[in-house]
């Protein structure tokens, strides 16, 4: 279910593996990529607001498969960069 934030925002749950992890996510409607932390990041997220975000456990995850290829993306808010998963 997608929910709508002051039509401004649209937020809901993905779920990703087998078994489902799930994440709240705030859908951005300008790209096509879909960022979740991974287990062990100590950046990613506030601890702040409920307890810090869902980390993707890919040691948890039936259905995960390496993919290893590096990656550099500039936003017009700050760069990405690291291994796709």
């Amino acid at each position: 279910i997608i929910k709508d934030y002051a039509n401004a925002q649209y937020y809901g749950v993905v779920k990703i593996g087998s078994p489902p992890q799930e994440f709240q996510v705030i859908y951005d409607t300008g790209s096509s990529n879909l960022w979740v932390p991974e287990k062990g990041c100590v950046h990613c997220g506030y601890r702040l607001i409920h307890g810090g975000k869902n980390k993707y456990d890919k040691d948890a995850s039936e259905s995960f498969v390496e993919d290893g290829t590096e990656f550099a993306i500039q936003y017009g808010s700050g760069a990405v960069s690291g291994v796709f998963a």
